[in-house]
């Protein structure tokens, strides 16, 4: 295993001169300067693959969201939808409407009250959410997939105590 000083020698992560900057802030324990720029490779380099690998399916990844919360409570609301995701329902519209464009969703008018529209997924949303979950999972087990159940429980613990 690498630690703080051989990595700054070889100009990992950030490259050398950042971490320069990074390692003379006085009274910055090394350890604490060593974790920040891992914790940041972490997330660029998942939400990275996430966005790309999400591309390749023709979706955002709010419509990946989306789609799954529809695929679970089929007949929503779009007010629904817009309280679980925690977005403006005029941004849930916006997105919807992309949605039913690419042939994702289907909107309905409830047969009781005309103002509430339904949303349901089609066979095309149904399969992208299938192959959305798949690269969900493979971007996850390769990197949390490699940890021990014991590790796994401590990074969860530690990044608990972050938040």
């Amino acid at each position: 295993m690498m630690h703080a000083d051989d990595r700054h020698e070889h100009g990992e992560h950030f490259g050398g001169d950042a971490r320069d900057f990074l390692f003379k802030l006085p009274g910055l324990d090394p350890l604490v300067v060593e974790a920040f720029p891992i914790t940041m490779h972490l997330h660029g380099t998942q939400g990275k693959a996430f966005f790309r690998l999400l591309k390749n399916l023709d979706l955002h990844p709010g419509q990946m969201i989306c789609g799954r919360i529809i695929e679970v409570k089929e007949g929503l609301s779009q007010r629904e939808l817009a309280g679980y995701v925690h977005i403006k329902p005029a941004t849930v519209t916006v997105m919807l409407q992309k949605m039913e464009k690419s042939g994702l969703i289907t909107r309905i008018p409830d047969e009781e009250d005309r103002r509430i529209t339904r949303i349901y997924l089609t066979e095309q949303g149904k399969t992208a959410n299938r192959q959305a979950a798949e690269v969900m999972r493979d971007l996850l087990m390769s990197t949390f997939g490699r940890l021990t159940p014991d590790q796994l429980r401590a990074y969860i613990e530690t990044t608990e105590q972050l938040i």
